[in-house]
């Protein structure tokens, strides 16, 4: 048998005029709603299930967008702190006085021939007469191109962090039919503005010395291998190709010389240089001012903790 609350009529000897009669008993429970229920059963203060489940939803996405709410507001907050404790340190850095040249040095890289990397030479890259090395030409300034062909996502990815630019030969030297190459020195490489790029010399900073070279042992003058790279392949005088496994994928880049020089005159390649401008557009170039361990590593962490360039280089002085 089903419990059937009792109305305020079934009470009338409970209530008295001018009182308010209650509609269940102290001591009454609150029905169970079933299938056998039927709309008489069911006390009025109840709302159709469908009406409750509608907002019970809506508690529930009002507690999430509450929690979302208190999410960006705990983010923006931290932004702001952030921004604030780096613009007081950075303006700290005034009176402490900016040196010569900073561990990371950055500049635009212009139309006219302004490279501040070193430009290879006969004479600094040690070449030797005969030999392995008698046809072996790597002066000037080196653009480290991704090739084209073929067409793969490593490539696009490669391309658009922009990570290394630009290398010299510069201070290569030659012992036997290997060439060591000091790449790791100063004004010897290129990287761009890109924070990708900012990484790599953050990773360059702490895995490599200045003084460590990149080895490269010549077969015969058109072709030599590296155990850091691989194989080094001539297509041409101003080309040399280097296989490469990037993110998994067999790929590869070009070493395309922008300088070399004419007539006994320094001057651009007439195909490359356009295409590093090109590619360098809206990027400015990157490059080690200063072989001291020290402040390669800390200003490259304070670049990447988003203090600005002249700030990073004079908070790290006194640092290192």
């Amino acid at each position: 048998a089903r419990r059937v609350p009792r109305r305020a009529g079934a009470m009338g000897s409970q209530c008295t005029s001018g009182s308010t009669c209650p509609l269940y008993d102290a001591d009454e429970k609150e029905p169970i709603l079933n299938a056998t229920s039927d709309a008489e059963d069911v006390p009025w203060r109840w709302q159709p299930k469908e009406r409750r489940h509608l907002e019970y939803q809506q508690v529930l996405q009002e507690r999430a967008f509450n929690r979302r709410r208190s999410c960006t507001r705990v983010c923006v907050a931290s932004v702001v702190l952030y921004a604030i404790f780096v613009l007081v340190v950075s303006l700290s850095t005034l009176g402490i006085d900016a040196p010569a040249m900073c561990a990371v040095e950055e500049q635009g890289l212009g139309a006219a021939l302004d490279l501040p990397l070193r430009t290879g030479t006969k004479a600094n890259t040690a070449q030797a007469t005969k030999g392995v090395f008698a046809d072996v030409d790597l002066t000037g300034v080196w653009y480290i191109k991704p090739s084209d062909a073929p067409p793969s996502w490593a490539i696009w990815l490669w391309q658009m962090l922009r990570a290394e630019v630009l290398v010299s030969f510069a201070g290569s030297y030659a012992a036997g039919d290997v060439l060591h190459v000091p790449a790791q020195l100063d004004r010897q490489m290129g990287y761009s503005s890109t924070a990708a790029s900012l990484v790599k010399m953050l990773t360059h900073a702490f895995a490599w010395d200045p003084h460590d070279t990149l080895d490269f042992k010549f077969v015969n003058s058109s072709y030599a291998y590296s155990e850091q790279f691989g194989a080094l392949i001539k297509r041409n005088k101003d080309e040399w190709s280097l296989p490469h496994q990037m993110f998994g994928q067999d790929c590869s880049y070009t070493l395309a010389r922008v300088v070399y020089t004419r007539r006994g005159l320094w001057t651009t390649h007439p195909r490359w240089w356009p295409d590093l401008l090109s590619f360098m557009s809206g990027y400015s170039l990157r490059w080690w001012g200063d072989d001291n361990v020290c402040r390669r590593r800390c200003e490259t962490a304070a670049r990447a903790m988003m203090f600005p360039g002249w700030s990073a280089c004079r908070f790290c002085m006194p640092v290192c």
